[in-house]
């Protein structure tokens, strides 16, 4: 699955590969350029298509997609992309906080909106982290990925009296590689793909896919 988390000059983009027990980080990159224009998101178009050579065989594709459209900016932009993809699972999301399901649909002018309930995939993610063995990062994540992982902190605050648990970012620091990671996570549950069923499909696999493949080595180096 991938992650893309828009910014005004750029999209950020994580990739994540999924195991039975544990969630592989493969990759992250950049597509420089402003969103409200073309260039970006035809080239983000290009990467969705890759497709990937598994090393015991058989091939890989990206099986879906979360676009953040949260910027009220972007959002028709980031909508009218994700609208005609839908196809293939790419879709436009939305954060929200407080008790929610990890993501559901919503109808938005026209064209749906899925959100995505940021505060429960974030717990889920802090606790594989804790754990220490059920993530696995790809030798060629810079530093920077893992500052905007650690980006955020549960708090605790009182409102009249009761306890509000809640996410707070780090003065100063950016988060654009946990939203990705989140929105990435998210996509998982659109998949109704068996782990057990896609492995024996990769080993048995051995003839080259029908569907054009792209091989971008910056965007998966990592497995």
């Amino acid at each position: 699955t991938c992650g893309v988390d828009v910014q005004r000059d750029r999209l950020e983009m994580v990739f994540v590969g999924w195991g039975r027990d544990e969630v592989f980080i493969l990759a992250q990159d950049v597509i420089y350029g402003d969103p409200m224009g073309d260039d970006v998101w035809a080239e983000l178009d290009d990467a969705l298509r890759t497709v990937w050579k598994h090393p015991k065989g058989g091939f890989l594709r990206v099986d879906a997609t979360g676009i953040d459209a949260g910027d009220g900016v972007t959002m028709d932009r980031v909508l009218s992309f994700c609208r005609p993809r839908m196809s293939r699972r790419i879709y436009a999301v939305k954060g929200a906080s407080g008790d929610r399901q990890a993501i559901k649909a919503s109808d938005t002018r026209g064209a749906r909106l899925f959100i995505v309930g940021v505060d429960g995939l974030k717990g889920q993610l802090i606790n594989r982290l804790t754990r220490g063995r059920s993530v696995r990062f790809s030798d060629t994540l810079e530093g920077r990925f893992y500052e905007e992982l650690a980006s955020e902190r549960l708090v605790v605050r009182y409102r009249k009296g009761a306890p509000i648990r809640q996410w707070e970012r780090t003065p100063g620091r950016r988060a654009e590689s946990l939203d990705s990671v989140i929105y990435a996570m998210a996509v998982r549950n659109l998949v109704n793909a068996s782990v057990d069923r896609r492995a024996e499909e990769v080993q048995a696999l051995t003839g080259a896919p029908k569907r054009r493949a792209v091989v971008h080595s910056r965007w998966l180096s990592g497995t």
